[in-house]
């Protein structure tokens, strides 16, 4: 006999890349929390940078340090931060790894 497909991940419970940009756009969720794994950021969610919030948010991995945010931004060709926040938002991120971010620093005026 065939097992029934699992129950959906619980609001705020994020699987992959796809389920963590739904997370950020949904407002009715404070905690993101990440199951362990490598999360490729290789969208650009606004300006130049691969997440972004305007909102308080925390973004948390379920297992500290089991997760990586990788932006794979490697060179000028592929700019793009891991994350922006806009605002007054405050953005919690507890238990990541995060890594490939890319910017160039503005020249001072």
């Amino acid at each position: 006999p065939s097992l029934p497909p699992p129950p959906p991940p619980a609001p705020g419970v994020v699987q992959d890349e796809s389920q963590l940009y739904d997370a950020l756009f949904d407002g009715t969720i404070s905690i993101i929390w990440l199951a362990p794994g490598i999360y490729f950021l290789l969208t650009i969610m606004c300006d130049d940078s691969a997440l972004c919030s305007d909102r308080d948010v925390t973004i948390q991995a379920i297992v500290p340090g089991s997760v990586v945010l990788d932006a794979d931004a490697v060179s000028s060709q592929t700019r793009r931060r891991v994350i922006k926040i806009s605002g007054s938002a405050t953005v919690n991120l507890i238990g990541l790894n995060i890594t490939g971010g890319y910017a160039v620093r503005a020249s001072p005026p």
